[in-house]
């Protein structure tokens, strides 16, 4: 299963040059970025999810006392957040 490729003029409706959409493009259209929410089974996907939140919880414990971090936490979760309704 295959995303839609990325035409011309969407890009043109957001002001983009034609230099920057051969890269946007070659970026989006890449094989690996195209597979990478397709997962093949479950497992695959669980176990992907489990070493996530693991990873997650080791850079958290010792940082949970900075405000840096909770700054850069929340405002990269309101960033994808507001990304989602992007097609």
């Amino acid at each position: 299963m295959t995303l839609s490729p990325i035409q011309n003029d969407q890009f043109r409706f957001l002001g983009i040059k034609n230099r920057y959409i051969k890269m946007i493009k070659f970026y989006i259209n890449h094989p690996k970025v195209q597979k990478f929410w397709f997962w093949d089974n479950i497992t695959h996907y669980l176990k992907f999810l489990s070493i996530f939140t693991v990873f997650m919880l080791f850079i958290t414990l010792p940082l949970r006392e900075s405000i840096i971090f909770h700054t850069i936490i929340g405002f990269a979760s309101s960033g994808i957040e507001a990304m989602l309704g992007v097609p």
